[in-house]
């Protein structure tokens, strides 16, 4: 399980200051989380930043997805097609 926070972050700090393990602040003020997989001790406390975002800028995802390209999800997916930006197709899964 992958976190990617999207261009909607307002940088309120929300989710840095409830899941620290896996989210942090850059230095455009803006949420950025880690990388790599969220830590099985992290993983409540990650699904609790991403649902509390005031608007709604965090997104999970599995696996090497967590960057928004190549949809790993194709086959569920109703657009049917790899695009170069998956987040505009994930709220159709």
């Amino acid at each position: 399980m992958k976190y990617y926070v999207n261009e909607d972050c307002i940088g309120c700090g929300l989710c840095a200051g409830t899941c620290p393990e896996v989210f942090s602040m850059s230095d455009d003020g803006v949420a950025i989380a880690i990388e790599a997989e969220v830590p099985e001790e992290a993983l409540e406390s990650a699904a609790e930043a991403m649902d509390n975002c005031p608007v709604g800028a965090i997104e999970e995802r599995a696996g090497d997805n967590a960057d928004g390209n190549d949809c790993t999800k194709v086959e569920s997916c109703e657009k049917k097609r790899i695009i170069s930006n998956c987040k505009n197709c994930w709220s159709a899964l």
